[in-house]
């Protein structure tokens, strides 16, 4: 983990397409979780996304880039309030 590299670090290594989907998905997030703190895990080739908590980091999310394709994931997606089924 290093939480100094910037998202594209890791975005800039993969085709046009899976780079443009990850930055509007990381805009999406940080638009839609005021506070979220985003960190680079360079070890797992993921973007995560966390909310300060007592010390502790609690993720929430992670963007995970391939060459093919791109994963939005949820650290707990079946634990999550979904009232309007969007994330079903």
């Amino acid at each position: 983990m290093n939480d100094e590299l910037p998202a594209e670090f890791l975005l800039d290594g993969f085709p046009s397409a899976i780079r443009e989907t990850g930055r509007t998905l990381r805009s999406l997030i940080l638009a839609t979780v005021p506070g979220a703190v985003e960190t680079v895990r360079t070890g797992w080739r993921w973007i995560a996304y966390s909310l300060p908590e007592a010390g502790r980091v609690r993720n929430f999310a992670w963007i995970g880039p391939e060459r093919k394709h791109i994963h939005l994931g949820f650290e707990h997606g079946t634990l999550l309030a979904d009232p309007e089924h969007l994330l079903h």
